[in-house]
């Protein structure tokens, strides 16, 4: 697929990008040029070998899917534990449960790249003991139109996306296309934002699991009872969401790749 898709000569370090990227979060010329002096070597390197920055990036998604099979957030002072899965409005609850945590933080004026920096530092591959744990999972079909929407069609010019996988998601692929070649990479190398949900959340501990099509008083009802308050359901601001056909085809590719995540969630 890679062969046929994808470009065994694209680069996977974009340094006009990376440079808009720093200036960004206003690091003057000075402090760039510091950080250039200590990057120039692995980026020259890269730029010329742009085959080895690809085997590198997919080594990286093998190794940290090993190292963090799961990701969950941490309130120490109230014993919850979030099971993160991609897509399934995780964000829009971290910044929730965030908010409730440090209210002297103004979080809802932070950008999404900030929740999720934010985030890190209590996020866990693995749910501590005496923690009350919960995630959120959804239809499979509905989580890959949301992850080829926001990461495909809709994605900002600095997203890895672009340069994932030896580039085989071209901001202009079809949704058949998208899902056909998800469905051709395995399931080791997946990325998170459609990697199978029963892959995202602990096998062996109990763990309350809310669906997001049911985004209802139950949920709503746990989380006011740790002065969680969700207001929106997303943070990801779209430009545009097109009309899909799901056809014949498309939702046999998706029912068979992600059977375990049909049967243990109950979706049909």
């Amino acid at each position: 697929m890679i062969l046929k898709k994808g470009n065994l000569f694209r680069i996977t370090f974009d340094n006009e990008a990376y440079k808009r990227q720093i200036h960004q979060y206003h690091i003057s010329d000075n402090q760039f040029a510091n950080v250039e002096v200590n990057l120039s070597r692995w980026k020259k390197f890269l730029l010329k070998f742009p085959v080895i920055g690809q085997i590198v990036s997919l080594t990286s998604l093998y190794r940290d899917q090993r190292r963090w099979p799961i990701f969950v957030y941490h309130w120490p002072e109230k014993k919850l534990a979030f099971v993160r899965i991609s897509k399934n409005a995780s964000t829009t609850i971290l910044a929730s449960i965030m908010k409730a945590q440090f209210p002297h933080l103004d979080i809802t004026t932070w950008s999404v790249d900030e929740i999720n920096l934010l985030a890190q530092a209590s996020m866990k591959p693995y749910i501590e003991e005496g923690y009350n744990s919960f995630t959120v999972v959804r239809h499979p079909i509905d989580r890959l139109k949301s992850c080829y929407f926001d990461q495909v069609l809709d994605r900002a010019e600095l997203s890895y996306f672009s340069r994932l996988y030896f580039g085989i998601f071209p901001k202009d692929i079809s949704f058949y296309q998208f899902v056909k070649r998800v469905m051709n990479i395995p399931d080791e190398l997946k990325e998170i934002h459609f990697r199978k949900q029963v892959k995202c959340i602990p096998q062996d501990i109990e763990l309350r699991i809310f669906k997001y099509e049911e985004f209802d008083e139950e949920l709503t009802a746990f989380l006011e009872s740790y002065e969680v308050i969700v207001k929106n359901m997303t943070l990801n601001k779209r430009t545009r969401t097109p009309t899909i056909i799901n056809h014949g085809e498309i939702k046999s590719l998706i029912m068979e790749g992600y059977k375990e995540d049909f049967i243990k969630f109950g979706y049909n």
